[in-house]
């Protein structure tokens, strides 16, 4: 996920390449670090309405929605998980950008193994968490300590995907129609 005012993974990936152009042999793997929007947390608890008139104006707005699109936002993981725990360690679970012409095995975290034209590249660069970070949507997979401890020290962030939402729906809007030959409305229908 790029981080203000970074807005795309081109953004990212241009400004890797400007911060490590000075080098003779730049980076083959670029890994970051990983915020975690544990789906087995509670969900926070947003006010609702409180009289009859705001419940009215809820009502209209949502059957406003013939589209289907925002009852499909409110169904995307990144739009839904909000509560993130801190910062994971760096070197934890990492996942990377790598340059396809060095890596001759690929885990999904790193580059194992580079060919041998890049062998003189064979190095990672931390990527710093003021650039980009790498976010996971999952069930809390530590102990149960540590996820208590991480629940606990977790904060909403109901801004980071904020900047991304329309563009988000629009291209799973794009999809859907593409794959299924139908309309979110249509989709949410069958699928559902």
């Amino acid at each position: 996920m790029p981080q203000p005012p970074r807005l795309t993974l081109y953004d990212v990936i241009r400004e890797l390449e400007l911060l490590y152009s000075v080098r003779g042999h730049p980076p083959i793997n670029y890994i970051f670090a990983n915020n975690y929007f544990f789906t087995d947390f509670p969900r926070p608890v947003t006010p609702g309405p409180t009289d009859s008139s705001a419940q009215t104006t809820l009502s209209s707005t949502s059957r406003a929605d013939t589209t289907g699109n925002e009852e499909l936002a409110s169904r995307l993981m990144t739009l839904r998980f909000q509560r993130r725990s801190p910062l994971s360690a760096y070197g934890y679970a990492v996942k990377s950008i790598i340059d396809p012409l060095a890596c001759q095995q690929m885990h999904n975290h790193f580059c194992w193994e580079v060919t041998e034209a890049y062998a003189s590249r064979g190095y990672t660069e931390v990527v710093s968490h003021k650039l980009a970070v790498n976010q996971h949507y999952k069930s809390c997979h530590f102990n149960a300590t540590e996820c208590a401890r991480a629940f606990y020290r977790a904060t909403v962030d109901n801004v980071t995907m904020k900047p991304h939402r329309d563009q988000l729906v629009a291209n799973v809007v794009k999809r859907i129609r593409e794959i299924f030959g139908l309309t979110p409305s249509e989709f949410l229908r069958k699928f559902s």
